[in-house]
């Protein structure tokens, strides 16, 4: 199977349900191994029902152009029809490109404080500023203040990944960088599993740490 995003190739995980999505406590998704994005029947179905409102709009779209040529409507309305395409087509690339920020805000605002000179220099300073937010959030519970703060940033260090050029997307240090971040996001989900029950929630922030740690540092070999 090959990634709709990047074309590499996708290999089966399994998941845990968080949100209850799928009514089961597991599921099976799919993993690019290159450039991480995630493939399930859930995020396939929200997929084709964008699909289908898009084919929708573009439908309008050509019958208001049909209007308009035999008087009925002015021009004014056919411009809009053309404008709801053209923000419904905008909205869909926003969605499927995997750098956007549409669904956590907040990691926007953590990527504009950790920009660097370069991409990799903000990664490196999002695994810093993850690295206090995690240690942090030990002995809390719940979705505290600081484990919001650290999902929010882990958000905005996988977007991050797209701002390497494309010759250091080409080394091995940026493979073992990828496999850092794929790690990092499985200690992530059951970190999220097991945020009100100790000691599983502080073990999974020291690991958190750690996975950080050695990310921070593959990533400076990149520079």
């Amino acid at each position: 199977m090959t990634c709709h995003r990047c074309g590499g190739l996708m290999l089966a995980e399994q998941y845990d349900d968080l949100h209850d999505y799928t009514e089961q406590a597991e599921f099976t998704g799919w993993r690019c191994v290159n450039c991480g994005a995630v493939l399930d029947r859930v995020i396939a179905g929200n997929h084709r029902h964008t699909t289908v409102r898009h084919a929708a709009a573009h439908s309008t779209e050509l019958i208001g152009r049909n209007i308009w040529r035999i008087g009925i409507h002015d021009n004014k309305e056919v411009r809009m029809h053309r404008v709801i395409g053209f923000l419904t087509l905008s909205m869909l690339l926003i969605g499927f490109s995997g750098c956007s920020y549409l669904f956590y805000p907040r990691a926007d605002d953590y990527a504009m404080k950790a920009k660097g000179a370069s991409g990799v220099d903000t990664m490196v300073n999002l695994t810093t500023m993850m690295e206090t937010s995690a240690t942090a959030a030990k002995g809390g519970k719940g979705a505290d203040q600081a484990m919001d703060d650290y999902h929010n940033q882990l958000h905005a260090l996988l977007d991050s990944f797209c701002g390497v050029t494309k010759e250091q997307a080409k080394t091995p240090a940026y493979d073992l960088a990828v496999t850092h971040k794929k790690e990092l996001t499985a200690i992530f989900w059951r970190l999220w599993k097991f945020k009100d029950n100790q000691p599983q929630r502080d073990q999974h922030l020291d690991l958190s740490i750690a996975e950080l740690k050695e990310l921070r540092e593959t990533l400076q070999t990149i520079k």
